[in-house]
């Protein structure tokens, strides 16, 4: 029997070459037999890590313009997943659709793209996190990596050092009081990537798993959306966290295998049989 058609608004940039965003985004969530229906917030001529130059555009008049007529359509939908939003005009926009949409029960999903390696993405900075927080607290489901929970909470690395992990998930939590957490590329060891995770009902974890020699552009696009396509095929949250830790790491070790470059980032298409093959419930 097929699983029933579940229909998700996805909201991130479109990157011309190199995986990221929406062209890692959408393959996923199709393969896991989700819809994916997106509006992208700008367009660039390639992700932002390893290229000397890149194109920006930012498209928020299209997506103000977008989301107006959806809802005048009453396309209803069943999940809403954010990315790469960096313009704050149009973090205003999906806040008011959140906010207008709160009774649909939508299972929102908030990737809060604020940087990586210990700084802000090119273009980001503190205007974009204050909105960000913002967002964060109509979310279900929230998956910073480590950089963008530091940045959101305010530590720095060696605060945790000193308070651990589970100050920052709570911290989290203040923001963001009704989701489930969990916070990717925390520093480990040169053996294994490290998750942090912290549910609605405040059970903390964590979870270690191999890490590749290198880490590819695309990365967290590519485990928030196993994250997204399972939990509203209504996987519970940990093992979701589990399955999506191992295609990220299948999906990684294939890309590198097959001979691209770190800049063109993780290659779904590699996983994507196997993704299609996951159970999932209708």
């Amino acid at each position: 029997m097929m699983p029933s058609i579940l229909k998700c608004l996805v909201v991130h940039d479109l990157c011309t070459y190199s995986k990221s965003s929406l062209t890692v985004v959408i393959p996923v969530l199709e393969a896991l037999k989700i819809e994916a229906c997106p509006i992208a917030t700008a367009v660039l001529s390639t992700q932002t890590d390893g290229f000397m130059g890149v194109y920006k555009h930012s498209l928020k008049t299209e997506t103000n313009r977008i989301l107006e007529v959806l809802e005048s359509e009453e396309i209803k939908f069943d999940g809403f997943y954010s990315g790469f939003i960096l313009d704050v005009d149009i973090m205003n926009q999906v806040e008011k659709f959140l906010v207008k949409n709160a009774e649909n029960n939508i299972f929102t999903v908030i990737d809060p793209v604020l940087g990586d390696h210990g700084s802000y993405y090119p273009g980001f900075n503190d205007s974009q996190r204050d909105k960000m927080k913002d967002l964060i607290r109509h979310a279900d489901l929230i998956t910073p990596n480590f950089t963008e929970a530091l940045l959101l909470t305010q530590k720095n690395e060696k605060e945790v050092e000193k308070v651990g992990l589970t100050e920052v998930l709570y911290g989290l939590r203040k923001l963001s009081p009704f989701s489930d957490i969990v916070i990717t590329s925390i520093p480990s060891n040169q053996e294994t990537c490290k998750l942090a995770f912290l549910t609605k009902e405040n059970q903390e974890g964590f979870y270690t798993h191999k890490r590749e020699r290198i880490s590819l552009p695309g990365s967290g696009d590519f485990f928030c959306s196993v994250m997204v396509g399972l939990m509203l095929r209504k996987k519970d949250f940990i093992s979701a966290v589990r399955e999506a830790s191992l295609f990220t790491g299948k999906a990684i070790k294939m890309t590198i295998e097959a001979g691209f470059e770190e800049k063109h980032g993780i290659c779904p298409s590699l996983v994507l049989s196997d993704l299609s093959q996951t159970e999932v419930s209708n």
